[in-house]
């Protein structure tokens, strides 16, 4: 009875203990949902000032980074130890791949924009660029984005939605994958073709043998500068002795049928028929035909000579004036300085210049027609550029050509004069003939070097380098880096759809243009960013740019 009695004691001490226990919980409880009913009340009431403010979003989206981050910090240890996702290689607690709900930001889904023909147009919707301020978009990048290209996006594709994550920073780096700001530049596009210096049209004069002979002197040798009429060589050849025979003769025979005429002429009636005299004419006449055609022949030895018409020594060395003469009117008789069989022939430069070749030597026996020497001018010099035959229309005289060879420093300039209508036989090529100005450095005849034909400049054009763009099946992209990139513990790029223009190179490297899809200040991965999409095409397995909407 008594262990009865003591057992029945304590259950009504523990009766009492619960119920003091349930008395302290009502007196916590009550004073608990007061404290959160005003603070939520508080809440909202500084959510709604923030909203009207208009830095609502703001502050909760760096409340987000914050809380992801204090999270971040407490599982270190766990990652220390595993949680690695090894599908991904990012730790399996912050693996967007494997839960797309840990990404903190709210994702902008805006619509295909039909004008500029990409899908969530930044020039349209600037919130969709990873930028901190508002960028400086120009009315000419409204304009440039609605030019027509030839890079087309399948508007039913959704890459663009997806994101690369990167396990850390420091996981970049050794990869080696750089990324660069997208930036303004001018871009030059260009023609881009070998050039060859050469003489200009009309600079340079190949001097020929007029006649078989032997080379008897030579006055002036290769590098030599000459004037005008400067003699070069001279040449002995019998056949101009011959002609000159000719002319002596020719002048001769036609002064004694003159003297015959005119004596006739005045016996005309007396002693003399009209018939004879006639004939004296007629023989006179016939003379003088002889000696006009004699005298045209010496007077094409003379253009060969390319000696000054107004030289006074001309007649003495060729033995008759250089004058055509009426066969009926006029008549030249011999000049009293000159012999009749003089075989030597001087032969003068026919311009200014230098002496570019010589290929004979003295005594040495010459055919007519066979190249002596090359007289030309290296002050006047033109560029040949040999292009291919699809750039020709996008060629006209008057553009700027850039010329650089190893010889000089900074490159030299020019302009198209004129575009061959042929094509080489050999090299399948068009020639294009420009000038080089000569005024700011000497250049030597047969320098080679690389030509650019400027086809068109434009100014503050949205380039990025072209090791930052991909072809995806059918739209180029370029992984653009988050803006939270340093603060958030997620390494993310976003997949963004392009459409690009003309190539170029600015500042020592090759650009590309972007007519739509990047703002100038967002960053871009640029080498060996094709990691980047190395990881892309991991996770799509092969699916290409087929990800549509069904």
């Amino acid at each position: 009875m008594k262990l009865q009695h003591s057992t029945s004691d304590s259950m009504g001490t523990e009766r009492d203990q619960k119920a003091r226990v349930r008395q302290a919980h009502r007196r916590r409880t009550i004073p608990a949902i007061l404290s959160f009913a005003g603070l939520f009340i508080l809440g909202l009431t500084i959510s709604a000032v923030l909203l009207r403010s208009g830095i609502g979003p703001h502050v909760i989206r760096q409340l987000q980074i914050v809380v992801t981050r204090i999270s971040h910090e407490r599982s270190d240890v766990d990652h220390a130890h595993g949680g690695w996702c090894a599908e991904h290689h990012v730790p399996e607690e912050l693996c967007l791949g494997c839960s797309p709900h840990l990404w903190p930001k709210p994702r902008f889904e805006g619509p295909w924009c039909a004008k500029h023909r990409v899908p969530e147009c930044p020039l349209c919707h600037p919130e969709v660029s990873e930028l901190s301020t508002t960028s400086d978009v120009l009315p000419v990048d409204f304009e440039r984005a609605s030019r027509e290209s030839d890079s087309p996006i399948n508007p039913d594709c959704t890459l663009h939605r997806r994101l690369v994550q990167i396990a850390s920073a420091d996981v970049l780096m050794r990869l080696g994958v750089e990324v660069a700001p997208v930036t303004r530049g001018t871009l030059r596009e260009a023609i881009e073709a070998q050039g060859r210096v050469e003489l200009g049209f009309g600079s340079a004069v190949c001097i020929s043998a007029p006649f078989s002979g032997i080379v008897r002197h030579i006055t002036r040798q290769e590098g030599d500068s000459v004037r005008r009429g400067d003699p070069l060589l001279e040449l002995e050849a019998p056949e101009l002795a011959n002609w000159r025979g000719d002319g002596r003769k020719a002048a001769q025979l036609v002064q004694l049928r003159r003297a015959q005429m005119e004596r006739f002429t005045s016996l005309k009636g007396l002693t003399i028929s009209a018939r004879t005299v006639d004939e004296a004419i007629a023989q006179w006449e016939q003379a003088c035909l002889t000696q006009w055609i004699i005298q045209e022949k010496l007077n094409w030895v003379s253009r060969t000579a390319a000696q000054p018409e107004d030289d006074p020594s001309r007649t003495t060395q060729l033995g008759v004036g250089p004058r055509p003469m009426s066969a009926s009117s006029q008549f030249l008789p011999p000049s009293e300085h000159s012999s009749g069989g003089d075989p030597l022939l001087s032969l003068h430069s026919p311009l200014d210049g230098r002496v570019l070749s010589c290929f004979v030597g003295p005594g040495q026996h010459v055919v007519a027609g066979q190249p002596l020497m090359t007289v030309g001018d290296p002050n006047q010099l033109m560029l040949t550029v040999w292009i291919r035959p699809e750039d020709v229309s996008r060629v006209r005289p008057g553009q700027q050509v850039i010329f650089q060879h190893s010889g000089h420093v900074t490159p030299d300039r020019g302009e198209v004069v004129a575009v061959s209508p042929l094509i080489d036989e050999r090299t399948r090529l068009v020639a294009v003939w420009t000038t080089l100005d000569p005024a700011e450095k000497e250049n030597h005849v047969g320098t080679a070097g690389r030509a650019e034909i400027l086809i068109a400049e434009e100014r503050d054009v949205i380039m990025v380098p072209e090791s930052a763009i991909h072809w995806e099946g059918d739209c180029f992209v370029v992984f653009v880096r988050d803006l939270d990139f340093d603060q958030l513990p997620y390494k993310v790029f976003h997949v963004r759809k392009v459409r690009i223009g003309r190539k170029t190179w600015h500042g020592g490297q090759e650009m590309r243009e972007i007519l739509a899809g990047l703002l100038p200040g967002e960053v871009v991965a640029t080498t060996r960013s094709f990691v980047l999409r190395g990881a892309l095409l991991e996770e799509r397995l092969g699916a290409g740019c087929a990800e549509h909407n069904d």
